[in-house]
Parts: C-alpha cells; structure tokens; sequence
C-alpha cells in the first residue's frame, strides 16, 4: 500500500477540523528565540 492510499483511508472516515488563530507553540518558541539573543548578546565577548 501506497503513502497515499494510507492516509486516504485514515482520512476518508474521520472529520478534520480546521483551527484559525495564532499557534501558542509559536509564540513560545519566538519568545525562547528573542531570550536566547538577548543572553548570548549580554555575554558576547568583545
């Protein structure tokens, strides 16, 4: 069985919901991103 053929079977009996809105796990992982720039910044050495 194909990739394809799979995912057609799981998918063609299940309800597949659609979610709008910002994702938290993006947020936190920018957050995590921006703190990481700011310490390695502070403790660059010159």
């Amino acid at each position: 069985m194909t990739t394809a053929a799979a995912i057609d079977r799981v998918v063609h009996h299940s309800v597949i919901l659609e979610m709008t809105g910002p994702s938290w796990r993006g947020e936190e992982a920018k957050q995590r991103n921006v703190s990481a720039a700011a310490t390695a910044a502070e403790t660059k050495p010159e």
